[in-house]
Parts: structure tokens; C-alpha cells; sequence
């Protein structure tokens, strides 16, 4: 197995900040990602937040896609990191709301489940991240300049992910 040295920012093809756009209780329309979408561990479509935007070409960068990253960037131990998948369902569009960091991998490089399950280790977790100011951008600047990282070639992601998918959350959070 060939072992090849990246920067965390060849590894991942886009870290970004979301769409600011105010959110109103009672609003309807294209749902909006909001920090609480990333409660318990998971994509909380129940948490989603609305503004009544009916457009989505008004925000064609910032619609979600299948197997996007979302991390939380803000300025506090307990939720920096916290990071979940994205699994898009059948048609539905969703808007990369902002306090979250969207997260693309490289899939030539890195599979985006692994790199999930790689975000949910007490590494990450646990100092892995600098603590952050507000705009986020030296954040985003310490994460593509991050350490090399020693990987295998992407077949060896793959299965590790689909391994990893069958364990309790216990085992790898």
C-alpha cells in the first residue's frame, strides 16, 4: 500500500462559510441550515431555519449536496468541530445558512464518510481545531495549511467508511 503526504487543504476541495441571511420564526420557503441543524450528532431536518426565500437561484452557490460536510466554526469548546454529514434526500433544496462551515473533500483523495468519521475523533475534537475569532477565516486558513497528513490511496477510505458506518456511535465520538 503506497502512502502519499497531502496538505489537509488538498485533502478537501472547499471550506466555506454560509449564506447570512436573517431567519424569522413563522417564515416558510427554502429551509436554511442554522447551528442547532447539527444537534445530536446528526442532520437535524427538524432544526432547519426559514427566511420565505422561494428562489433558490438567489443562492445557487450555497445549495447543499449530497455528502457535504457541515462544521460548526464558533467560538466555543463545547460545539467547535461538531460536525455532521449531509445526505441529501430525493429533490429538496437546502441553504447553506451561516455559523456553519461547508466542507467538500477532494474525492480523488478522500472519502467525504471517512473524513466524517475522522472529524469525530477526540483528535479533532479534543485540540485538533484553533479556537476561533469571528469571521472564521484564519480558521479556514489553519485547516488548508494544516500539517501534512500521511493517507492511503482512496480505496482504503472507502472501506474503512463503509466499516466504520456499522459501529455504534460510541465507539468512534
Amino acid at each position: 500500500m503506497e502512502l502519499k503526504k497531502y496538505k489537509l487543504g488538498e485533502l478537501l476541495s472547499k471550506i466555506e462559510n454560509g449564506a447570512v441571511i436573517k431567519q424569522n420564526k413563522g417564515a416558510k420557503g427554502i429551509p436554511i441550515t442554522r447551528i442547532e441543524t447539527l444537534s445530536n450528532g446528526l442532520f437535524n431536518r427538524d432544526k432547519l431555519g426559514y427566511a420565505d426565500i422561494e428562489d433558490p437561484t438567489l443562492y445557487s452557490d450555497y445549495i447543499l449536496e449530497d455528502n457535504d460536510l457541515l462544521m460548526s466554526h464558533i467560538n466555543s469548546k463545547e460545539f467547535v468541530g461538531r460536525t455532521v454529514i449531509y445526505k441529501k434526500q430525493a429533490n429538496e433544496c437546502i441553504i447553506h445558512g451561516m455559523n456553519l462551515l461547508r466542507i467538500k473533500t477532494n474525492t480523488k483523495l478522500l472519502d467525504p464518510e471517512f473524513a466524517y468519521y475522522y472529524f469525530q475523533t477526540d483528535t479533532i475534537k479534543n485540540g485538533g481545531f484553533p479556537r476561533l475569532g469571528n469571521p472564521p477565516f484564519s480558521f479556514v486558513k489553519t485547516l488548508r495549511e494544516k500539517e501534512n497528513f500521511t493517507i492511503p490511496g482512496i480505496i482504503i477510505f472507502r472501506q474503512a467508511a463503509s466499516l466504520l458506518h456499522l459501529l455504534p456511535e460510541s465507539v468512534y465520538s
